[in-house]
């Protein structure tokens, strides 16, 4: 049955997302939320050059802030997980 879908779907509706999520296609939602940062991109954004060690954790401790409007976009940016790179970047370092 989801074949037969699928099928008929491919003619009419190539770039629907149900196709492009059976082709493991990565597509883009309408409205993409503007996510914070991944905490990779945090770290990475810290220059080890300034300041010192203890100044540099503080920096990095400081922008871990995220706001409610924050989650909120990583939530609905992520929803599709394992079709979502976003979700890939943000999950690496955090507890889940």
């Amino acid at each position: 049955m989801v074949a037969d879908i699928a099928e008929i779907l491919h003619g009419e509706v190539p770039d629907c997302s149900f196709i492009q999520l059976l082709d493991k296609k990565r597509f883009q939602c309408a409205d993409k939320p503007i996510c914070p940062p991944s905490l990779i991109r945090l770290a990475k954004s810290i220059d080890v050059s300034d300041g010192s060690p203890e100044e540099q954790v503080q920096t990095l401790l400081s922008s871990l802030n995220f706001s409610d409007e924050s989650f909120k976009a990583i939530e609905v940016a992520t929803k599709l997980q394992s079709a979502s790179l976003e979700w890939k970047e943000q999950k690496v370092g955090r507890i889940t």
